[in-house]
């Protein structure tokens, strides 16, 4: 519509909802008289990273880079060193997650890595090679720490330190986790997966031990850095944050071991676990014992500081297999277990 405004003549223009949402370009007219002309410069790009002055992301299959120094120009073409960059790749299916990697850009789809090297569009060169990439929907994992990029694949978490990655989640068994969100504290890696059964499952991996640990069942929504905190948005909407102390005074702490099953097809009867641990002043472990799915039991309490042997003698019960369930307060250290059971006469 046109209206007159003191000696100004102002037109406005209205347009449909999502009218540049998918269309990069809208032609029209005003009045039936005015040519209209609209460009969308910005592509919409899903995943993004900033890396040599540039802003990098990717739609579909398609990667932009945008010009240097410029991050709302991605159509600019002049054969300058700043100019723009585009490619698309010739791998099927779509990306699922970037990050600005040391000496290059790295592009994931589930089941491939594009890494891009150079410096400006006339030297930038795409490497293309099958490797296991970020799953679709846990970009939100790709995280990273001490120069490795760690994040969540298909079947497991996976470090990529520049050549191919390796899964690193082994120990977390066959179960099929998707909606991975991670965040970084300390030399720690902490991811949350939602489970086959909808429950989300929240994991730490330690950079140093090369040890994961199951925390608790905190969901991430997001998370960043600040003052050594991690901070992260639960699924309650609330801002929370996970502060390293390496002072375990005081701190509570539980870990169930996995089923432990012997090889053996018949009827077995355990008779005694052996723990060599190691306690800090003021600390205590309890042991639990549970036969065949059957509940927890406990058995044994230690409470004397340093080195222990401990001798956990189980009541008489054939069984198939049994779980152990550690936990205390403080600092507690398990170096080994011996695991001793009898069938018939014989001891093994």
């Amino acid at each position: 519509e046109t209206n007159q405004v003191s000696n100004l003549t102002v037109t406005t223009a209205y347009f449909e909802d999502n009218t540049f949402f998918e269309s990069s370009q809208y032609i029209g007219e005003l009045d039936g008289t005015k040519k209209l002309t609209l460009k969308k410069d910005i592509p919409s790009l899903e995943y993004i990273c900033c890396s040599g002055g540039r802003v990098w992301g990717c739609e579909g299959n398609k990667i932009f880079a945008s010009a240097y120094q410029n991050p709302t120009a991605y159509t600019k073409y002049e054969g300058l060193s700043g100019d723009s960059y585009y490619i698309e790749a010739s791998t099927a299916g779509d990306f699922t997650g970037c990050a600005a990697y040391t000496s290059h850009i790295v592009f994931f789809k589930e089941d491939s890595i594009h890494r891009i090297y150079g410096s400006r569009p006339s030297n930038f060169n795409m490497v293309v090679s099958g490797a296991p990439g970020v799953q679709k929907g846990s970009y939100g994992s790709v995280r990273i720490l001490n120069e490795r990029l760690f994040y969540k694949g298909v079947d497991g978490v996976y470090m990529y330190s520049g050549g191919m990655p390796v899964i690193i989640s082994e120990g977390l068994g066959t179960e099929v986790y998707t909606d991975a969100v991670a965040g970084i504290q300390g030399n720690k890696y902490y991811i949350s997966m939602k489970s086959s059964e909808g429950k989300y499952e929240l994991f730490s991996y330690d950079t140093l031990k090369n040890v994961f640990l199951k925390e608790d069942n905190t969901p991430f929504v997001d998370t960043t850095q600040k003052d050594g905190k991690l901070l992260f948005i639960d699924a309650d909407g609330r801002l929370m944050a996970i502060i390293g102390n390496q002072d375990t005074d005081g701190i509570e702490w539980s870990a169930e071991l996995r089923e432990f099953n012997e090889t053996v097809n018949e009827k077995k009867g355990y008779s005694r676990i052996t723990l060599r641990i190691e306690l800090d002043p003021q600390s205590y472990m309890k042991a639990e014992v549970a036969m065949d799915n059957g509940r927890f039991e406990q058995v044994k309490t230690v409470n004397r500081p340093g080195k222990n042997i401990v001798n956990i003698n189980i009541p008489p019960n054939r069984c198939d297999s049994f779980k152990l369930r550690l936990s205390g307060m403080g600092g507690c250290r398990v170096m080994n277990m011996v695991r001793e059971f009898v069938i018939g006469n014989e001891v093994r």
